[in-house]
This record gives C-alpha cells, sequence and structure tokens, in this order.
C-alpha cells in the first residue's frame, strides 16, 4: 500500500507497501513490524516515518585515521595509513611551538616504484607538491594530514590516504632504439582518500 498524502491514517495502523520495500529495503525489518505515527511529517518520498517498539538505533561515531590532539606543546595522532603503510613513528608524541602555522606531515618512501616506509613530520612550511621526475616515480610522496595554528588543531585528512603515480607528459625520444619506447615518461604522486 502506498501512502496517501491526503488520507487520514490513525495511530497504530500496520502497513508495508512494495514501493516503501523498494526504496527503503535496508529497512524492511523496521517496516514489517512497524506502526503508522502520525505525529511525524512526511518524508521525501511522501510517507510518513514508521516506527517499531523496539530499541533506538544510533549510529556510532568511529575516530577518523590522522585525528590529531593537542595538549600544551605535545601532538598525538591517531593511527593512518598511506598506501596500507602505517609510519614507523605514529605513535609517538610529537612537540610543537604552539604558536604560529605548523604542518603535520605524513612521507611515504618509495623503494623499487612501491612503497616501503612511511613517516610523521612537524614542518613550518608546507611541503613541495611531488615532484615530476624522469623514467620512474619519484622517491617520495608528501601530504599535510593537518595544520596547527597556535596550538589549534584543523584537520586535513579524515580517512587513510593513497598516494597514486600517474605519467605527466612523454619527452620523444630522437633516435628510439628497437624494443624501447620512443619516448621517455616523466612521473607524479597524486594523493587521493581511500
Amino acid at each position: 500500500m502506498t501512502l496517501n498524502r491526503y488520507k487520514q491514517y490513525s495511530a497504530g495502523d500496520k502497513f508495508v507497501s512494495a514501493s516503501d520495500m523498494n526504496r527503503r529495503g535496508t529497512d524492511l525489518v523496521d517496516l514489517m513490524s512497524g506502526t503508522f505515527d502520525s505525529t511525524t511529517p512526511f518524508d521525501q518520498f511522501g510517507s510518513h516515518r514508521v516506527t517499531y517498539g523496539g530499541p533506538t538505533r544510533s549510529a556510532a561515531t568511529a575516530p577518523s585515521p590522522w585525528a590529531a590532539t593537542v595538549s600544551g606543546t605535545t601532538l598525538t595522532l591517531l593511527p593512518g595509513t598511506i598506501n596500507s603503510v602505517v609510519p614507523s613513528n605514529i605513535f609517538a608524541e610529537f612537540t610543537i611551538t604552539g604558536s604560529g602555522i605548523e604542518f603535520v606531515v605524513v612521507t611515504l618512501s618509495i623503494t623499487s616504484d612501491s612503497p616501503n616506509s612511511a613517516l610523521i613530520s612537524i614542518e613550518s612550511t608546507p611541503p613541495i607538491p611531488s615532484l615530476t621526475t624522469e623514467g620512474s616515480v619519484p622517491a617520495e610522496a608528501k601530504d599535510v594530514v593537518a595544520i596547527v595554528n597556535d596550538g589549534v588543531v584543523y584537520q586535513i585528512r579524515n580517512t587513510n590516504i593513497y598516494a597514486q603515480s600517474y605519467e605527466v607528459f612523454r619527452n620523444p625520444v630522437a633516435a628510439p632504439v628497437y624494443g624501447e619506447l620512443n619516448y621517455v615518461p616523466w612521473y607524479r604522486w597524486e594523493i587521493l582518500e581511500s
């Protein structure tokens, strides 16, 4: 049954409709055991809210990766990853000056074109964007996860990070050797949230 916006329903009416099941498949249990609540307004589908007598559900808020907290001149971070690598000093307490702007930077080191290790540092200047290198990916990727301004934290990242290499441009080779590329690729890193 589809609820009619203009029909008067009485509290306690039980219902479940095919359109409600299609729209709210995840709430089917609620709909099957639900009762009509005449005190709530129409939702975005033109239906009243369905309630049931069980306990109310609430979404638990999980802490975010890289969440920074400051106590005095000490900064701590919740664990986060970059390319599934946990920084070796993730559980360290970092000393900040507490005045001016400071950057919480995570650096991913790359060996043989694959992630090797990660390290967190506090820097007074923002990191230089990824360098563009000839023939292979740059040896490191940096990203700012938080900024601290006069002891106040401004969170930049709240999910794990993924650094992806990509080809920026190609330089043609004047006299290519048979079996080799007729161009030289140049690469850089792009930081994404996973």
